[in-house]
């Protein structure tokens, strides 16, 4: 019996690991493929075939520069690196609201928790037109206002996982920073976002690479091309040339646009992961 049960877990062990390296094989070689292509040569990209490696090597930067004189490739990392700098009031906003829906108890503050929560299921293409003829009548059409002034109101996502991790921290210490005379700003910046680091590092870097990925909102707000950042431009590099798409090049430009977000994953995986599974369990 005891053998049968050894032999039972030997066999989940090894299926889960083997269903593990499947699935791990099936997200990686789209990048590794990318990573390929991108150090590779024209006529090597072309001919479809797969290596492990670039044979023959190839250093596409400087080809890259030529192809993005307009607007320049330094010009799409700076406005990709302004776009992410909403991460911050995103963040921020979203724990003040997270801190009063959690801390405070009012008459039907239930309620307003359940309309806020309701928006989540409005898709964000119903809001588009309005949205975009409401900026453009402001005159924010080639700024960066209608990325930073909607993060005044948070993100509803955001504002659940924190809500739901702040009901989790006990209210003795609100109740003794009272004593000792604290405000409630106080009482926010020195005690509750201190002790939410965990799910504040999960929401920021959320917000961090939705903000750099974000393709969608410049394709809409910005008609100036030296107003792209490196998401939306990349796919200029498809109309560079009439005669061919040095698709190798291209490769190259998507891997240094993914680079970033694949190192903030490898350096913060412990923080996402621990935010999670905290948030979770304490929700």
């Amino acid at each position: 019996m005891l053998h049968s049960q050894r032999a039972k877990r030997a066999v989940s062990a090894t299926l889960y690991i083997v269903i593990c390296i499947v699935l791990l094989i099936f997200f990686i070689a789209p990048l590794w493929s990318t990573f390929i292509g991108g150090f590779s040569t024209y006529e090597e990209v072309m001919t479809g075939r797969f290596h492990m490696l670039p044979s023959p090597f190839q250093w596409n930067f400087p080809r890259l520069l030529e192809m993005t004189m307009y607007p320049p490739f330094f010009t799409m990392v700076k406005n990709s690196l302004i776009l992410t700098l909403t991460a911050v009031p995103t963040v921020l906003f979203s724990a003040v609201t997270a801190f009063g829906l959690s801390r405070f108890r009012g008459y039907g503050q239930n309620v307003i928790f359940m309309v806020l929560m309701s928006t989540m299921m409005l898709p964000g293409i119903v809001t588009m037109i309005p949205t975009f003829i409401m900026f453009k009548n402001f005159g924010w059409i080639d700024t960066f206002f209608p990325f930073f002034v909607p993060t005044i109101g948070g993100n509803i996502g955001f504002v659940f996982l924190m809500r739901q991790f702040m009901r989790s921290i006990p209210k003795d210490f609100d109740e003794a920073a009272e004593v000792d005379g604290a405000n409630y700003f106080r009482i926010f910046w020195k005690i509750i976002l201190p002790m939410s680091k965990p799910v504040l590092a999960v929401t920021f870097i959320q917000a961090v690479i939705g903000a750099w990925n974000n393709f969608f909102g410049p394709l809409i707000y910005f008609n100036k091309t030296e107003m792209y950042p490196l998401a939306l431009g990349v796919n200029l590099l498809r109309n560079f040339s009439v005669v061919r798409q040095e698709w190798n090049v291209i490769l190259f430009a998507i891997f240094l646009s993914t680079l970033p977000m694949i190192l903030i994953f490898f350096f913060f995986q412990r923080y996402i992961v621990e935010g999670v599974v905290i948030s979770g369990i304490k929700g």
